[in-house]
């Protein structure tokens, strides 16, 4: 297709409203482009959560570039498909612009409608955090490359370029040390790339497609499986109207209101009047999941089609004896993203809902991970069932729909909201252990000689901190121990990657991983935070970074969506609830009327009963029985 075309293409297409399939420039690479194995063994040189902990980094590079380096650029294409355009965004860490000639380049004005001379060189730069050494870097990696040549065809493509560069900017987040890969590109060379790249994806888009034509149509014909109860169509419609308007709601409602149809319903019809495109139903246990599960299926036997999943922890998908997630020790994770595009696609053209049984009947057909292939059928499905970490923890989220920051049309379902406050405090806070420190270093010591000064700097800090503190203390500053903790992390990481295999491995890579949640964590660290030392009952001593309010970390979440629906049965005082699970003013607030009279209540008192989870057995049902039956008669 020639530049002309397309360009005008770009331009029509978004004032005509068509249906549109919308996917990030990150997204789109990493899904075509991976290949080879699954492998735990090497640290988080280039992982995500890398790229996440160096935004720090990338603004302070930034910031050190000239007048004609722009940062944090938006990039958008939309590409005319037959039925539908194909909605193509991201966002470029920064753009350079020089001219060869000594005339004066006016960057105030509006970038996006800058017109590009030909004396002038535009360059593409991909600004990328790692723990690797960067001497152990001997090219980009491919997927970091590709997103960037995504960038470059679309600057080149919307401001008709010929010739324009990238630069593959790789920054050690420990020491700050930087690398650069520079390579020029034609736009015919891009443009040849670009269309293989979106033909690989189109059969993924064209599938999208008809499915939500079907979905649309099953919405608009869709019922309230039951009577309403009363005050329940009002809770319904509450909700609707503020999905309609993109706010938050936070909803009272006793036992036996119905809440989780009153939510789900609502929100579906939400996504069939356009106003969200996926669902999240967030809980915090498995079992109120399944209660989701079960209302979901209600809607779908009265003619809702959608495709649902519910996530279920590695742990208890992992078809090995030991969950080692390395071709080593697993057969499912060797050649794992060679096979696992295929097991999705027919798995998506097999199924409408993926239980654990389907999902491990086709991870064993095909070879591949249950766990990694239920996150990417996650990726196409209308409504997930999921844990709260999923959406709200920065070690845990899915990367697949919130790592780019960029807004998608998403609604949150919150079950059981109450949970969420402590749940979250302890996602965002993060702890150390001096023994632990002691621990790790005898073992790694035998390997790498070298690193025992940097565990013992660390410790010594710790002994500090634990020889002044009786039983806990409050800190305003630890930045002495931060710059000791970094120095120890980039150690461990190197040597994570080149020791591969050794016995103590795990235990090693969980202190590692630990101590990267710590230094991440510190990131956070403000007034919402405290920081302190304690000695603790079984005589460890502990440095904690503790998250008092996680408000603002929520919000950056919830921020995420177009609207989040709060709902609990303990949901008082709400004011409170309303501040720790959101820092908007202008959150709405209901008190959902109970569906009983007051004759139906029923108050016994039972000392030797409990309905905790850690307590519920055969013999508690029947005790507490024991009291219904005896006030019955």
């Amino acid at each position: 297709m020639s530049k002309e075309k397309k360009g005008k293409e770009t331009e029509n297409q978004i004032e005509e409203k068509r249906s549109q399939i919308k996917i990030s420039v990150r997204n789109l690479v990493e899904f075509i482009f991976r290949e080879g194995d699954i492998d735990n063994r090497h640290g988080q040189s280039v992982s995500p959560e890398a790229m996440l902990a160096g935004s720090r980094m990338h603004r302070r590079i930034q910031k050190r570039m000239g007048s004609d380096y722009h940062a944090e650029v938006p990039l958008k294409l939309v590409i005319g498909e037959e039925n539908y355009d194909l909605v193509l965004e991201g966002r470029a860490d920064g753009i350079q612009i020089t001219s060869e000639s000594e005339r004066e380049i006016d960057y105030s004005s509006n970038f996006n409608s800058m017109t590009i001379e030909e004396d002038m060189n535009v360059v593409i730069d991909e600004i990328k955090g790692v723990y690797l050494k960067l001497e152990q870097l001997a090219e980009p990696v491919r997927v970091h490359k590709a997103q960037a040549m995504c960038y470059a065809y679309i600057f080149a493509l919307q401001h008709d370029i010929e010739r324009i560069g990238i630069q593959m900017t790789y920054v050690n987040l420990d020491t700050e040390e930087i690398k650069y890969f520079h390579e020029d590109f034609t736009f015919a060379a891009l443009e040849e790339w670009f269309d293989d790249l979106i033909r690989a994806y189109k059969k993924w888009s064209d599938f999208q497609y008809a499915w939500r034509i079907l979905r649309q149509e099953s919405i608009q014909k869709l019922q309230f499986p039951f009577p309403y109860r009363k005050g329940q169509k009002e809770l319904a419609a509450g909700v609707y109207r503020t999905i309609k308007r993109k706010k938050n709601l936070f909803i009272q409602a006793p036992t036996g209101v119905g809440k989780t149809i009153s939510t789900v319903f609502p929100a579906v019809k939400a996504v069939g009047e356009n106003l969200g495109d996926r669902i999240f139903y967030l809980t915090a246990k498995t079992i109120t999941g399944t209660v989701a599960r079960e209302a979901f299926e209600l809607l779908r036997k009265g003619g809702y089609q959608a495709k649902i999943i519910q996530i279920t922890a590695k742990e208890k998908l992992c078809m090995c004896d030991e969950m080692e997630c390395n071709p080593v020790h697993c057969p499912y994770a060797k050649g794992h993203y060679d096979r696992v595009n295929d097991a999705v696609f027919q798995l998506l053209l097999q199924e409408d809902v993926f239980s654990r049984e389907v999902l491990l009947e086709q991870a064993g057909k095909y070879q591949v991970c249950p766990f990694e292939m239920s996150l990417d059928v996650a990726s196409w499905v209308d409504d997930i069932i999921c844990d709260y970490n999923y959406v709200f923890d920065p070690n845990v989220y899915l990367k697949r729909f919130f790592a780019e920051g960029i807004r998608g049309d998403y609604i949150f379902l919150v079950d059981e909201a109450h949970n969420l406050v402590e749940r979250s405090r302890e996602m965002y806070s993060a702890e150390i252990y001096k023994e632990d420190f002691l621990a790790v270093k005898k073992i790694v010591k035998r390997y790498r000689p070298g690193i025992e000064q940097q565990f013992n700097h660390c410790n010594r800090i710790l002994l500090e901190y634990k020889r002044e503190c009786e039983k806990y203390k409050v800190y305003d500053n630890i930045g002495n121990l931060m710059f000791y903790l970094m120095k120890l992390a980039s150690e461990l990481d190197e040597f994570l990657q080149r020791s591969t295999e050794f016995p103590e491995r795990k235990e090693v890579s969980e202190f590692y991983f630990g101590l990267r949640n710590f230094i991440n964590m510190y990131e956070r660290v403000d007034e919402h935070y405290v920081i302190y030392t304690e000695h603790m009952e079984d005589e460890r001593f502990k440095m904690k970074l503790y998250c008092v309010d996680p408000s603002l970390n929520l919000q950056e979440c919830i921020d995420r969506g177009n609207s989040a629906i709060f709902f609990s049965a303990t949901f008082l005082p709400i004011q409170y609830y309303k501040n720790l699970l959101s820092t908007k003013k202008d959150n709405y607030a209901v008190y959902a009327e109970t569906a009983f009279s007051e004759e139906q209540s029923l108050l016994l008192m039972g000392s030797d009963v409990s309905s905790r989870y850690t307590r519920r057995n055969q013999s508690e049902f029947e005790r507490i029985a024991q009291y219904i039956q005896k006030d019955r008669t």
